[in-house]
């Protein structure tokens, strides 16, 4: 079963090509992030990219996945139009995909363990915690009340006068921390079972400014860093501590934070627990993701051949 996977959820346009298992193809093209993400431009964007992209891999292709929500309205549309469009005119089944699935089911995909297992995801729009069951059956543990942990990442580095997306420039500036400077961060989420870090942004951006050092700013990010990722591990290791479910999957745009990879590993290391990440490359949105869900639904003999309708909000989750 070769499987084209295209993702469109917000702005960078994900192809990818899987078959037995293996990644034949995954191409994701950017968007200019000068400005963050304008929905309007990204559509328009994706329009473009998504056939330049699927036309130098569509070759036998026995299955169109093609992301159907969570996301921008826009940029959804445009990728599921495609997707159906080519199905149609090729006589190919297609399926559209939950984008938060195609997240916490890949690592389970690429590493093939024993089920359950308890998922993090952790992006720019999304902070869950879920315990998965099998392919169709999982529980919504905990999700965000406010800000996503990914979209604070963004708006801190905002005020720091780095681009977006910012945690990889937050993570970068950490890497010079001289430990001159002390930082105090709250814990919004004592005695809540939800995702809560609002409060954590309007701490941080009153403690640092753009005009301030970078010796302050790499002392900044460091702590910060380091705060959010207790604040992660407090939320599994609560979880844990009742369910005793040993597998971990930590995966989304946030998780390819080394330092937060390493507090996780640190923390399930103690309690004899395993993590699984996505490899770094396919923990932002891609269409291997979007692909492999496809393919566990094709292998459980649940598969769906058609899905029209499209879920731009959290509540399609």
């Amino acid at each position: 079963m070769r499987i084209l996977g295209i993702e469109s959820s917000c702005d960078d346009t994900g192809i990818a090509v899987i078959e037995n298992n293996k990644i034949l193809e995954n191409i994701v093209l950017k968007q200019d992030h000068k400005h963050g993400v304008i929905p309007e431009y990204a559509a328009r964007q994706h329009h473009v990219a998504i056939f330049e992209g699927v036309k130098s891999v569509f070759k036998n292709i026995d299955l169109i996945a093609y992301t159907n929500g969570p996301g921008l309205i826009g940029s959804l549309f445009v990728g599921s139009s495609f997707a159906k469009g080519l199905a149609y005119g090729s006589n190919i089944p297609f399926i559209g995909i939950n984008h938060l699935e195609g997240h916490f089911f890949l690592p389970y995909w690429l590493y093939h363990f024993d089920l359950p297992f308890l998922a993090l995801l952790i992006s720019g729009g999304h902070s869950l915690l879920i315990e998965v069951y099998d392919v169709d059956k999982y529980k919504i543990i905990s999700r965000s009340l406010d800000d996503a942990v990914g979209e604070v990442f963004d708006k801190v580095a905002r005020h720091l006068g780095f681009d977006y997306p910012g945690g990889v420039h937050i993570e970068k500036a950490a890497l010079n921390a001289s430990h001159l400077f002390e930082f105090s961060f709250p814990n919004s989420m004592i005695d809540r079972d939800e995702f809560s870090f609002s409060g954590l942004k309007t701490a941080a951006i009153r403690q640092i400014s753009i005009n301030d050092s970078d010796e302050k700013k790499a002392d900044f990010c460091d702590q910060f860093q380091k705060h959010v990722a207790y604040l992660l591990i407090e939320k599994i290791a609560k979880f844990y501590l009742k369910n005793q479910i040993k597998n971990w999957v930590i995966s989304g745009g946030v998780a390819s934070n080394k330092v937060i990879r390493s507090l996780i590993e640190e923390k399930a290391s103690m309690f004899g627990a395993f993590v699984y990440y996505p490899p770094v490359e396919l923990c932002t949105d891609n269409g291997v993701m979007i692909a492999a869900v496809a393919d566990l639904f094709f292998q459980k003999g649940f598969f769906v051949s058609s899905q029209y309708n499209l879920k731009p909000f959290c509540s399609a989750f």
